[in-house]
């Protein structure tokens, strides 16, 4: 089952630390100099950086409006959330993730990574009969219910599929607002840092995309 391209896309991501990252508080402004040094590249500017929060909900954060992703460094991990991967790319957004590591690790070479934890999401625009077909590969609706009625599927899987694999899920639906009609899909997958760091982070997610497609008959154009 072929997938048009995206036509838009969303990533969420966070590692988690082994332990509170204390020492970074101890000279935060190093921590975001090194930070922005990566994230310029990208668009980001001094006027994107700000701190939030205070004590132990306290963060360093990057907000590049002009590129639409988010970066924050707290106490337990950090995060980047990249609004549109479309406009920044999957390739510069895996070289601003683990820029943002590296400018971790040298801020204080102790700290590692107990988790990661990793969101994608996309759309795809679609006529009403496509939508129905591809859904209804996976779902039989009662057929009580009226014949325009849409569907939306999940599925939870288990730990243990590979290496480092925590479990994750898929779930195809459908937008709920707006007059055009777009497939959802949202990918989620939780993994091992200890087992996959960060440098195989990169190929581990397409690895585990294309097999998890594979196993639920998509394909999607490039």
């Amino acid at each position: 089952m072929k997938l048009p391209k995206a036509t838009e896309g969303s990533v969420w991501y966070q590692g988690r630390f082994e332990s509170p990252a204390f020492k970074l508080w101890g000279s935060p402004a190093g921590l975001a100099e090194k930070v922005y040094h990566i994230l310029k590249e990208h668009g980001a500017t001094p006027q994107d950086f700000t701190i939030e929060g205070s004590a132990g909900s306290s963060a360093i954060v990057y907000n590049v409006l002009k590129s639409n992703f988010i970066i924050r460094i707290r106490l337990d991990g950090f995060e980047a959330t990249f609004n549109s991967i479309n406009l920044i790319g999957a390739i510069n957004a895996a070289k601003i993730g683990i820029g943002c590591w590296q400018a971790i690790k040298d801020s204080d070479n102790s700290m590692d990574l107990s988790q990661h934890e990793l969101t994608i999401a996309l759309q795809f625009r679609v006529e009403s009969d496509r939508h129905k077909e591809i859904i209804n590969a996976y779902v039989t609706k009662p057929k009580s219910l009226p014949p325009d009625t849409l569907s939306g599927v999940a599925f939870y899987l288990p730990a243990g599929q590979r290496t480092g694999d925590r479990g994750g899920s898929i779930v195809l639906d459908r937008l709920t607002v707006g007059a055009d009609l777009y497939l959802t899909m949202r990918v989620g997958m939780i993994i091992d840092a200890k087992q996959v760091d960060v440098p195989a982070f990169e190929k581990y997610v397409d690895d585990y995309l294309a097999d998890t497609f594979s196993k639920i008959g998509i394909e999607i154009e490039n």
